[in-house]
């Protein structure tokens, strides 16, 4: 067994945030729907936070473990092939198994765009207030 951690990006405008809800898609059951279609078993997932409905995000991070069948440079292109449009795995790599991905974190980056012009842009129509 190994943990594998995981480097997302995704559009959050379809999601009902990061932790699964009944009856909403969220980012962790969409992931854990991937990973159970390469592994063939629903494995647990956690991720370094929990987000709001319509949050993006670019370098989102949550681990799993798994056997360690798949190598790392494997995964994204594997769980992507299963993935929809809006997310995407950029990166995958073997942490120790104490690792904990909310826990170890030492920096988080938010940022919040204000799209402040007399007009609607069509260019930053789900991506800014």
């Amino acid at each position: 067994m190994a943990q594998f951690l995981l480097t997302l990006a995704y559009n959050g405008t379809q999601f009902a945030g990061f932790q699964v809800q009944k009856n909403a898609r969220t980012v962790q059951s969409v992931m854990q729907d991937a990973i159970e279609k390469l592994y063939g078993e629903r494995l647990p997932v956690v991720g370094c936070s929990r987000t709001d409905a319509g949050v993006h995000a670019r370098d989102y991070k949550l681990t799993y473990h798994a056997d360690d069948r798949l190598k790392p440079e494997r995964i994204p292109a594997a769980l992507n092939a299963h993935l929809p449009d809006d997310i995407a795995v950029k990166a995958a790599a073997v942490v120790p198994d104490d690792f904990h991905v909310r826990h170890d974190v030492y920096e988080k980056e938010y940022e919040y765009v204000i799209c402040n012009t007399p007009y609607r842009d069509p260019f930053s129509q789900n991506t800014a207030y």
